[in-house]
Formats: structure tokens, C-alpha cells, sequence
């Protein structure tokens, strides 16, 4: 980086990423003093760490939300030889106070972006396993009191199929040697009509793919979309289930899969030959001990279903900007012990609850052989 004395230098951040991240900012800074140095992503919002890495002398502003319209203002103001520091949707220190300049107006249209460009990456090393990367939509459709993804993403907009097609052909066709895609975003059927269209544009132009997506519990996932879904070269749907239970489902805010038979959707999967996945958690408010239960049988149930199940070793957590994390009485919960060890204030849903709930699962999931991200052998 300080070989090419750049005039920007731009970091994404994510909590894993944070202390390299402010540790390359300082050397940076210290070889060339006059780079500007700016901050984006997930754990750069305002809500996690935006306004800590604002207060830091080696970093000069902090993105929120969507970053290209915002890059391109601080670019071009960097060129002009402008201030950053007063650029709508940036935090960014001025007269010695962290100053919020709010946010900038989301993009309307997502088909007017530019597609990625990996023209100067060096696939050499990861040819035999390259995935390509492919966005298909920003937020998701439902409001889940434990998700801290709506304050970034502020609502639910998607591409048009045409355009993902688009992407995906001219990509492949540049890189003919992958053959797999991979959906990023936090949901592939936030759009129904949109997502079948696609696949017909994928079985219609021939494109020779294979390809999965995280996905949400919904009554349109029928058999006949299931099999549209496989005939275009999907293999694995990733559900965000946490949980079997309808009446736990809607309390905790998701509103699409009202009405939706989770049994009868990951058995048509199954039939349609997708290897699906289903994330858990445990102790959600609301969850009773006959919940629980309910999941267990649904794991028995559907053992030669699932291509895996993923329980979730923080079992529920509020992080910052979750719905359920300001305030939390509104949900009934206290946080006195801190938030990993939260309850609910009648006490019924302590952190020890949903230790038995978590473990009781991981049991099961080793007793069946299901493959599975978690447990491992060792910690059992």
C-alpha cells in the first residue's frame, strides 16, 4: 500500500478485522501522513464501532450504510482538495468533537450499480474451489427483534432478475472456470416473482452453474418453485429458522412465514434434491420448554433431509441496534447481568435455560450424525 503512496485508502470492517484494521491505519499513517484513511461496513455503523473508530487520529472519516455513493463524494472531494469531514453520510472528527453527518439517501434502484470487477485479482491460487460472489438484494423482509442488520440496510430492495442473470453471464463467461455462485446477501426470496423469474433466465440462457443462498421460511416455497430452483443449479437453501414454533416465530418478528408449513417446505426441498440447511437458536423469548422439544422431534423428523443444521453457540443474543437491544423492556427483558447472560424479567428465560436447550440439541445432533457447523466431538 505505501509502494502505491495512495491519495485514499479505504478499509471494510467487521469485528473480526477491527484491531489489524486500526493497527494498518497507524503504519499508514505514519509513512504517508497525508493519505486519507476511511472506514466501512457492518462494524463500522453507528450503532457498533463507528463512532470509536471516528475518535482515532489515524482515521480520518467512517462511512455508514452503502458506501458507493458515499466513496465516490470523499474521492472526489479528496482530488478537489475539499474537506471530508462535513460529507453527508460520514462520522468524522472536526474542531476535536466526533461529529455525525447523518445519513445519505439509500440508492433507489440497485440494477444501476456496477457489476463487481475482479479484473485485477489473482484467482491462481483458489481456481479448483472459486466461488463467485453475487448480490441479489440489500436487507430482508422480515423484522427479527434479535437481528442488528435493519439500521444498516434501513429497509428490504432488491435487484431485478435481469440484471443478477446479467451479472452472473458476463462473469462466468469471463471467468469460465467458475462454475459456482454464491448469493451474499441476508436473503435469495425476499422477492418471490423476482427469484423465479431467474430461474427461468438461467435455465432459459443455458448457464451451466451451480449455486446456493441463505433463505427465509415462507409459504411460497412450494414443490413446484423448489423444483424451478434445482433445474437452474441450486443445490443448498440456507433457512433462518431458529426456531419450529409459529406462535415463537411471530414474536419474534418474522412477519413472511406467517402461515408457513416449515415441515412441508424442507420435505418438498428434499424431494426437489436441495440439500438444505437450517440455522437454530435457543431460548428466544417466548420459547416455552414444549418449543424446545418441538425442535428436537423436527431434527428427528427431518434427519435425511437437512444437508446440515447449525445450531447457534450464542443461543439468542441482542447486539447493538437490534430491536430487542433499546430498550429492552419493551420485549421484557433485563440485561442487568449483561447482555450474554440477558433474562426475561419474569425470570423464566435465564442464561442457564438456554445452556440445556443448546446442549440438549448438540446432543441429538451428534446422536443422528447430522452434519453440522457445531458442536464438535471434543467439546462433548
Amino acid at each position: 500500500v505505501v509502494a502505491a503512496r495512495p491519495k485514499v485508502v479505504g478499509f471494510s470492517m467487521y469485528c473480526s478485522c477491527m484491531t489489524t484494521t486500526q493497527y494498518l491505519a497507524k503504519r499508514i499513517k505514519e509513512e504517508l501522513p497525508g493519505t486519507t484513511i476511511i472506514c466501512g461496513g457492518a462494524h463500522a455503523s453507528r450503532v457498533m464501532c463507528g463512532k470509536v473508530l471516528a475518535a482515532s487520529p489515524d482515521i480520518d472519516a467512517v462511512a455508514q450504510g452503502e458506501g458507493e455513493e458515499v466513496l465516490l463524494d470523499i474521492v472526489e472531494r479528496v482530488i478537489a482538495g475539499r474537506d471530508i469531514r462535513d460529507c453527508p453520510g460520514v462520522i468524522a472528527r472536526r474542531d476535536g468533537q466526533v461529529v455525525d453527518n447523518g445519513d445519505r439517501e439509500l440508492i433507489r434502484d440497485l440494477d444501476v450499480l456496477p457489476y463487481a470487477d475482479f479484473s485485477d485479482f489473482d484467482f491462481s491460487a483458489y481456481r479448483d474451489k472459486c466461488k463467485l460472489p453475487i448480490m441479489s438484494s440489500r436487507g430482508c423482509v422480515n423484522q427479527c427483534f434479535f437481528c442488528n442488520e435493519r439500521p444498516f440496510w434501513k429497509r428490504y430492495r432488491t435487484l431485478s432478475a435481469q440484471r443478477i442473470f446479467s451479472e452472473i453471464a458476463q462473469q462466468i463467461d469471463r471467468y469460465p472456470f467458475i462454475t459456482f455462485v454464491e448469493f451474499q446477501d441476508s436473503l435469495i426470496n425476499g422477492n418471490m416473482r423476482e427469484l423465479e423469474k431467474l430461474a427461468d433466465l438461467i435455465v432459459a440462457g443455458g448457464l451451466k452453474i451451480t449455486w446456493s443462498a441463505q433463505a427465509v421460511i415462507r409459504k411460497e416455497m412450494t414443490l413446484e418453485l423448489l423444483k424451478k430452483l434445482k433445474a437452474s443449479g441450486c443445490l443448498c437453501l440456507g433457512y433462518g429458522l431458529e426456531t419450529v414454533s409459529q406462535s415463537v416465530m411471530f414474536k419474534a418478528g418474522k412477519i413472511v412465514s406467517r402461515g408457513a408449513d416449515v415441515d412441508r417446505i424442507i420435505a418438498d426441498g428434499a424431494a426437489a434434491g436441495l440439500r438444505c440447511t437450517c440455522n437454530f437458536m435457543f431460548g428466544i423469548p417466548g420459547e416455552t420448554d414444549e418449543d424446545a422439544r418441538a425442535g428436537l422431534d423436527f431434527l428427528k423428523r427431518h434427519k435425511d433431509h437437512l444437508g446440515a443444521v447449525n445450531p447457534s453457540p450464542a443461543f439468542c443474543s441482542f447486539s447493538p441496534g437490534s430491536l430487542g437491544y433499546e430498550p429492552p423492556q419493551e420485549y421484557g427483558l433485563d440485561f442487568s447481568k449483561g447482555v450474554t447472560y440477558w433474562e426475561t424479567q419474569d425470570h423464566s428465560n435465564t442464561y442457564l435455560v438456554r445452556l440445556r436447550r443448546f446442549e440438549a440439541f448438540c446432543r441429538l445432533v451428534q446422536k443422528l450424525k447430522s452434519p453440522t457447523t457445531y458442536p464438535s466431538a471434543v467439546l462433548m
